[in-house]
């Protein structure tokens, strides 16, 4: 397997964030605060760095839907990026309710649950455009 550089690395993460709808502007903050990072450790992630140890770099795929694969050669393997489990995505969908202080119906619940066990990151892309629609 060939190592790929770091501006790749970026060009990779950079495209996965902005598909699941984490804006350029804010992205640094906000993955700071989800992962309980420092600043210079997220540039470096955003610049094409990979974290310096293994448990922090699957907590980083597993928060944001990144395949590991993808994001340390560039060649996504689909058994791990499109399979995730029933449990994950319940857990998933009860803490976007949550974060987001909205209630999907149970018609709801099961259109946004079949969108991400299709494809994960098109999926949280779907539960996102829903949050106006369901604060309205």
């Amino acid at each position: 397997m060939e190592k790929i550089e770091k501006e790749a690395r970026a060009l990779i993460l950079d495209k996965h964030l902005t598909e699941i709808g984490i804006p350029v502007y804010g992205r640094s903050t906000r993955i700071r605060n989800d992962m309980k990072a420092t600043a210079a450790t997220v540039a470096g992630w955003l610049a094409g760095s990979l974290p310096s140890d293994f448990p922090t770099g699957l907590k980083f795929c597993d928060t944001y839907g990144l395949c590991p694969w993808l994001w340390t050669t560039g060649i996504s393997y689909t058994g791990v990026k499109d399979s995730y489990d029933m449990k994950s995505i319940a857990i998933y969908l009860r803490k976007f309710e949550r974060e987001h202080n909205v209630f999907l119906t149970n018609e709801q619940f099961d259109e946004v649950y079949d969108a991400l066990m299709q494809n994960w990151a098109e999926g949280k892309i779907f539960a996102q455009r829903l949050i106006p629609f369901l604060k309205g």
